[in-house]
């Protein structure tokens, strides 16, 4: 369905990261290298002060797209929007 899909999303403490998990030529990120990215976005959300994005989706979807209209203006979620599409 998304053979041009190389990466998985990874929700951390409410935040969205993106993981690449295969290379451009198609070679599968070994467990070792995946288990050592996954340490690193544990660690990047574990420093982070502020509740991540996805927290707001559990509230009431109409409550929800009026917020993530308010929020995609705001850069720094930007990118966890876009995972979250």
């Amino acid at each position: 369905m998304y053979s041009e899909s190389r990466h998985i999303s990874v929700l951390c403490n409410g935040h969205l990261y993106t993981l690449e998990v295969i290379s451009a030529d198609g070679t599968l990120l070994e467990q070792a290298g995946i288990a050592a990215k996954l340490d690193e976005i544990v660690a990047a959300a574990n420093a982070k002060s502020s509740a991540g994005v996805a927290v707001l989706t559990a509230e009431d979807r109409d409550v929800w797209v009026r917020v993530r209209c308010r929020v995609a203006l705001w850069n720094p979620f930007a990118c966890e929007l876009g995972t979250m599409s």
